[in-house]
């Protein structure tokens, strides 16, 4: 078979050629449309209880992941330019498309509770410019003296201080958000700079976005170095830029026809599809170095390069294709996992795999079959001393030795067994991060200053609607707030009854000491206030769903990995069970 392959590369190689280029040239066409997925990777399958339970608070409660935060320490803060500055800042900041909310303590608001009209009426702590410091310090008593905004929007301990911007939906999973970010970028510093402070980037839109300009500048970086190092290896072994030249072209075709197939499966750049063009150089280059150097030993013998050529193709083709063959069998494995990620990897690394294994098996052959024969200086590798040394020697060792070579072989899988026992898998947000990288630096500051960065969601449903605002819902759910401030893992948490507790300070006339849980009787009062305010936006709206029968706790965790993080779940969990009847209450965690 290999012989009639041999003879019809070689018959028909200007035909070959051109349907290479043509092929090659509609796949760049189409590669040139390839886009990087800006979304966060979807590993688990799509059918998980995790994920489906995460897919369902989003439908409740939209995105959670979409908070852009900055922070600043700063013992000045409430200094009277500098705050009007951080006003200026926000409102800049809110002006940028995309942003559908800026909230920091410049804008905050208070309730105040109208008892003539029954009715609260919030308004903004500060305005939008404050006249002199004895106003600003004023507004500042007033501000700290809402215990709703306490851990949440500062740390009055270390003088820390945020500004949470929220991300619409029209660009947080898309190119968009690169332009987002880097305008806040862009705005923030302006403030730093000015007045010589330090800001820190936080945030689940930050942290994708970072990644991702990291995933897109490294992969180019792989793949330059990819090919300088083959390339300098192709060179110290045949001593002929024109081996190296058309390897790496054929390396080169075969990554142009990555990104076009890539586009014609309608799949995106992901951090594992965009590793398949590094991939296919280590892969593709030792083919052309299997033929090539079969047909320098080939015309060694007998001076006739075609037939050296042709002997190439049946003599070498058939193990090359099984090499390629079992590699990318290895790779199709992963088509049969749920994971959507790992779907399209395995797809699109076992068809190109066999298609540079094509292009080897085609090119080489018709390239070299319309170039000189080889020089004395370019097949001198086949005399090489060492190789051919260490050759021998490998023979004589599976020749002569085969006990010892199943012993140690034995061996060294008994040590590899006992590592194996040894692994346990964790993973971390941004565990790829050098520690010395801004953005972990980053991490480490909000973590230490307000507890964390990543979402931690509790939903509960009452089965009842308006079960949320019942008593003994809004006591329970305080309750596990309460237990959750224990664990060093949570930032301050936020529910309908911290909002519960705001309302009712308004209502008994704003003392800090009245930031409490109301009773029943000062319930259905404060029910009575809010039938207007539900008509529009409440402060409770962020809490609730429609029906008022499904709420949620929301608070941040730090980033301590999976093990630990399902540890600290199913504690979170056995208190939820303590507190949330299964009988009475639905409640996932996600």
């Amino acid at each position: 078979m290999w012989i009639r392959i041999a003879r019809i590369i070689l018959r028909n190689r200007t035909t070959l050629l051109v349907i290479i280029a043509l092929f090659t040239g509609f796949l760049a066409w189409k590669g040139k449309d390839a886009k990087m997925s800006y979304e966060y990777a979807q590993m688990l399958p799509e059918s998980d209880t995790t994920n489906l339970e995460h897919l369902y608070f989003k439908d409740i409660f939209g995105e959670g992941a979409n908070v852009f935060v900055i922070g600043v320490k700063d013992p000045d803060f409430f200094q009277l330019e500098k705050f009007n500055a951080w006003q200026s800042l926000g409102d800049e900041i809110e002006d940028i498309y995309g942003i559908t909310e800026v909230l920091s303590v410049g804008k905050v608001v208070n309730i105040k509770a109208k008892h003539s009209s029954r009715q609260f009426i919030t308004k903004k702590v500060f305005p939008d410019t404050v006249q002199t410091q004895e106003e600003l310090d004023s507004l500042a008593e007033v501000f700290k003296s809402l215990p709703f905004y306490k851990g949440l929007l500062y740390n009055d301990t270390s003088h820390t201080y945020l500004m949470a911007v929220s991300l619409g939906k029209e660009v947080l999973n898309t190119k968009l958000r690169l332009d987002v970010v880097d305008s806040i970028h862009h705005e923030a510093n302006k403030f730093a700079e000015k007045y010589n402070v330090s800001l820190e980037y936080s945030g689940l839109p930050y942290v994708r976005t970072e990644i991702s300009k990291k995933i897109k500048a490294e992969l180019a970086m792989f793949m330059v170095l990819a090919f300088i190092v083959t390339a300098v290896i192709l060179y110290l072994f045949f001593r002929s830029l024109k081996v190296v030249f058309f390897s790496l072209l054929v390396v080169a075709i075969g990554a142009v026809w990555s990104f076009g197939l890539l586009k014609l499966f309608n799949f995106e750049i992901t951090i594992l599809t965009g590793m398949i063009p590094p991939l296919l150089i280590v892969i593709g280059v030792p083919n052309s170095i299997f033929l090539l150097n079969k047909y320098h030993a080939e015309y060694k013998k007998h001076g006739n390069k075609i037939k050296a050529l042709q002997r190439v193709i049946f003599k070498v083709g058939n193990a090359i294709f099984l090499t390629n063959l079992t590699t990318a069998s290895g790779f199709a494995t992963f088509i049969l996992t749920s994971s959507n990620i790992l779907v399209e990897f395995g797809i699109l690394a076992s068809i190109n795999i066999i298609g540079v294994f094509l292009l080897a098996i085609t090119m080489i052959p018709i390239i070299f079959s319309f170039l000189p024969p080889p020089r004395r200086k370019h097949i001198k590798h086949l005399d090489n001393k060492l190789v051919n040394k260490l050759i021998n020697m490998l023979v004589n060792i599976v020749a002569n030795h085969r006990p010892k070579v199943y012993y140690t072989a034995g061996a060294v899988l008994l040590v590899i067994g006992v590592g194996i026992t040894q692994m346990h898998t964790t993973g971390y947000m941004i565990d790829d991060i050098p520690h010395d990288d801004p953005m972990y630096r980053d991490l480490v500051f909000f973590q230490e200053e307000l507890g964390g960065v990543i979402p931690f969601e509790v939903m509960i449903d009452t089965r009842e609607k308006n079960g949320v605002f019942d008593l003994k819902t809004l006591k329970r759910i305080d309750t596990l707030q309460t237990r959750l401030e224990s664990y060093d893992e949570f930032s301050k948490s936020m529910s309908v009854a911290d909002a519960a507790k705001f309302l009712r300070q308004a209502y008994r006339g704003g003392s800090p000491k009245r930031y409490k849980l109301p009773v029943e009787r000062e319930r259905v009062r404060i029910a009575r206030y809010l039938e207007d305010a539900e008509k529009s936006d409440s402060l409770l709206n962020s809490f609730v769903d429609t029906a008022r029968q499904i709420t949620r706790i929301s608070m941040n965790v730090k980033d301590i990995g999976t093990k630990e993080m399902e540890k600290l779940k199913a504690d979170v969990r056995k208190e939820v069970d303590q507190i949330f009847s299964p009988d009475q209450y639905d409640v996932i965690i996600t």
